[in-house]
């Protein structure tokens, strides 16, 4: 499933880089009812609306690992979290997993640059 994981990150960056967005919009969309945290649902319907292509388990597997204590509640830095989780702590580090991780640190700095921390 950590494969899986990485798949979600690397699609998610490649959205952020297209769209200019941020992780915090995307959380926001997910966000249904705006009630500042994510049930399996929202993020079941979010991540389908964003096209990624998951198969319903790979779906249901992510989700568990996004709501890793089982309260169906996923707040924006559990969210963060299980995405940056990836690439620090692959230990099946490919070189094409390297090479992502590359990639996303150096969009986050571009980030930080443009885009002032509110």
């Amino acid at each position: 499933s950590m494969q899986l994981l990485l798949k979600l990150k690397e699609k998610v960056d490649s959205f952020l880089r297209t769209t200019s967005g941020t992780l915090r919009g995307i959380f926001d969309q997910f966000d249904a009812d705006k009630d500042g945290f994510l049930n399996r649902n929202d993020l079941r319907s979010g991540l389908e609306k964003l096209n990624f292509d998951f198969s319903s388990t790979e779906l249901a597997k992510l989700i568990d690992r996004f709501d890793d204590n089982g309260d169906n509640h996923i707040s924006f830095s559990e969210f963060q979290d299980t995405l940056n989780s990836v690439s620090s702590t692959s230990s099946t580090s490919s070189s094409t997993a390297h090479t992502s991780a590359l990639k996303s640190t150096s969009s986050i700095s571009k980030f930080g640059s443009s885009a002032p921390m509110s």
